[in-house]
Parts: structure tokens; sequence; C-alpha cells
């Protein structure tokens, strides 16, 4: 699931590069797995004409697209039934939502996918999953006084439990400064498989993320997952404020742990992440950044779990 750009004070390099930079996603993913495409009533002809055939599109009114946070999370239950949790979106504490807070219901309706409502303000950007009962998250998104300002740790977790059945969430601190999002986690840290998590760092110690991010790393290299194991961190370096491109990567191991994702570019202004990644059944849609090194720390790393590059998408990046 994706949604098709419609706020055009969003896209600096303007709407038009970055509808062309999401067919180009979409028809990568296409590739793997079917993609429905949400779009803004109207323009659907024109819609259909960038992304062709292999994607399917439904009209629904949309405030932005950011798809993976204001879509449902997919999990199953206790029967192995699928379900859609419907978390609480409230444009995370600070921005227009009234028509993004509708999509999840929406989607799951028109997917036929029972729907599992949830009081908890929260974003698909704001946790990850091992598919083995560890969630990931932060305590500046999940404790923020903009989205759970009546609930506690122990609350959110018991949450959590219910709805994506997790039972150990490891916590990190907060993210980036700068951050829109106020720390989510697709910007710090994600399984690649249980039991091995890629960690945003840096070793500039006059970088103003330095300390958060060791801190983080700290945590990590010191936690275990559910089911016990020592988790394996691979640190991924912080890229450097420059253009971004996206490329598909082909993986010898990759679970499906999330149907509703979205490729984001992370960090604030002037920080990027690249940690913002699609993980289907065999392929990883990741975010990397160009440098002036050929193959960067953070190439560097991911080729410890990506094996061969399959294809590059147009430098345009996400505009």
């Amino acid at each position: 699931w994706m949604a098709w750009p419609c706020d055009e004070d969003q896209w600096i390099n303007g709407i038009d590069r970055a509808r062309k930079a999401f067919a180009n996603v979409a028809s990568a993913i296409a590739s793997f797995e079917p993609v429905t495409m949400v779009c803004c009533p109207g323009p659907e002809a024109s819609v259909e004409a960038l992304l062709g055939d292999k994607v399917l599109i439904l009209s629904m009114p949309l405030d932005d697209s950011w798809m993976r946070d204001m879509g449902p999370t997919f999990a199953f239950d206790c029967d192995g039934n699928k379900v859609g949790i419907n978390w609480v979106f409230n444009g995370w504490g600070k921005f227009p939502h009234d028509l993004d807070a509708e999509v999840a219901a929406t989607i799951l309706a028109d997917a036929n996918v029972p729907c599992v409502d949830s009081a908890l303000v929260n974003e698909g950007g704001g946790i990850h999953v091992d598919g083995e009962g560890t969630v990931l998250l932060t305590e500046s998104v999940q404790l923020n006084v903009n989205r759970n300002p009546h609930l506690t740790r122990k609350q959110i977790e018991e949450e959590l439990m219910r709805t994506i059945g997790v039972s150990k969430c490891l916590w990190l601190p907060r993210g980036v400064i700068d951050d829109d999002t106020d720390g989510h986690i697709d910007e710090l840290a994600c399984f690649v498989a249980p039991g091995k998590v890629l960690a945003l760092v840096t070793d500039d110690k006059q970088d103003e993320n330095y300390t958060i991010l060791q801190e983080n790393l700290a945590i990590l290299q010191n936690s275990t997952d559910a089911r016990g194991r020592p988790l394996e961190v691979i640190a991924v370096h912080q890229p450097s404020p420059v253009v971004a491109r996206v490329a598909v990567k082909q993986l010898s191991v990759v679970r499906v742990h999330a149907e509703s994702a979205y490729v984001r570019l992370g960090g604030g202004e002037g920080e990027l992440s690249a940690d913002g990644h699609l993980a289907h059944d065999g392929s990883l849609c990741q975010l990397l950044c160009r440098r002036a090194d050929p193959l960067d720390a953070a190439a560097d790393a991911l080729q410890r779990v990506v094996h061969q590059l399959v294809e590059h998408l147009p430098e345009d990046g996400l505009g």
C-alpha cells in the first residue's frame, strides 16, 4: 500500500518529480508483490498513466502521502487469520490529519481484512518488529505528550501485546535532532532478521546526534530479544546530507515483517537516515545516499545482509 503525493507544499523539488519517483518505487515493489496506490479522487487517469497496469488504484481523500505512518499495521491472530490494526493517527501530533486518520479503516474495509481498533496514538514508523515477539520503539514518540500523555510505558506495552502480539518491547530513548516525527524507530534501527538489527550511528563526536546514537547503540548491544537471544547489531553510519537514491537489493534471507510500509527519507533538515526500507521475501528496497566514495559506510554495512544489486531506480529519489 502506498499513497500518491497530493500536497504540493510537501515537495520542494516539485510534486511531478515526486510522483515519478513514487511510480518508480511502486513499479519496483510490484515485481515482488501486489501494490495498491491510494490517491485523491479526480486524477485517477493520470495516476494510472504513470503507474501502468501492475499497480491497483484506490480512490479516497488524503491530506498527505505517508502511508507507512497512517496506514494499518497487519498482523495475524491466534488462529492465523490476518487482521489489521487501526491505530489513532493524529498527524504526528502537529500536522493536518483529519482525512489521513480515516485511511487505515478504509483500506481494511476495501481489502476485507478484519479491523482491530486501538486507542493508542501510533504510526507505522514508530514500531518495528522481528516477527518473533520483539518490537523496537522509542520513548520520544510513544510517551510524547503530543501522542499518549495519559498512558504509562506499561500501558503502552500491554496495548502492543494485545494488538500485534509482541512479548518484549525494546525501548530507545529518542531519535535524531530536528526529526519531525519526534524520533521514529524507522530512522534509528530495524530488524533485518530475528536477532539481527541495523542501527544508525556516527563516529563524529562533533555531530549533534553523536551522544544520542551512541546511547541507542549501547542499549541494543546489551539487549536480548523475546526468545532470549543477544542481538547482533550491525552499525550503519549516518550518511552525509547529500542527495539520496533508492536501490532494490537482493537478500539471501529476509522475512516480511509488515505489509503496510513506505520507503522514506529520514532525519531532520540536513540529516539523512539509511534505515528506512521495505522488506519483501527475497528483496529489500533500501534508501541509500550518494557520497564521494563509491561504497560508503552504510552500503558496506548493508553488504553483510544484502547480496546482489538487482536494479537502480532513477536518482531523483523521493524529491
